[in-house]
């Protein structure tokens, strides 16, 4: 992406120096990025071919860890927002998949862990790098890196805590 990204700039006039990195304000209101994850839900459910009857239990997950993460990390930072949003995640889609009707614990945790993906911050960090703003995109990247583990971890232990209940499908 960012090989795509560079050439771009160079094809279309501008060069490296459009490759900044700058600060942009929020401009949607919450609530209209909140509801932006409904339709995300649907295009998942039929990407992943999920039942019709799984997609309420999908946007739950979608739903609560956006809400989690936003609400943790305005609190205390990325990272923990991340982790606690990813333990929440792992333990919700835990407790979900404990019925023999609800759907399994891969489903439900593939929409959370799409809400937690932090694949942008590695590529405005290689970006602002080629754009000649190494601080900003070594900051970047440092994010990227405690970002992935991160995740990973939260819904691993999400997934532990709530195994301790029953064994999942």
């Amino acid at each position: 992406m960012v090989v795509g990204i560079v050439a771009a700039t160079e094809v279309v006039g501008p060069g490296l120096d459009a490759l900044t990195e700058q600060e942009v304000p929020a401009q949607l209101p919450f609530v209209v990025v909140l509801l932006a994850w409904i339709p995300f839900t649907a295009g998942l459910g039929l990407v992943f071919r999920a039942r019709v009857s799984d997609l309420g239990w999908v946007l739950a997950g979608v739903l609560g860890t956006f809400l989690v993460q936003q609400a943790v990390t305005r609190a205390v930072g990325d990272v923990t927002g991340t982790l606690v949003a990813g333990a929440v995640l792992g333990a919700y889609a835990t407790w979900v998949s404990l019925r023999g009707h609800r759907p399994p614990r891969l489903v439900i945790a593939l929409g959370g862990f799409f809400v937690l993906t932090v694949g942008a911050l590695g590529l405005r960090g290689v970006t602002a790098l080629v754009g000649g703003q190494p601080i900003t995109g070594v900051e970047n990247l440092v994010d990227f890196l405690l970002q992935v583990p991160t995740v990973a971890l939260g819904i691993g232990i999400g997934f532990l805590v709530a195994s301790r209940q029953r064994s999942p499908r």
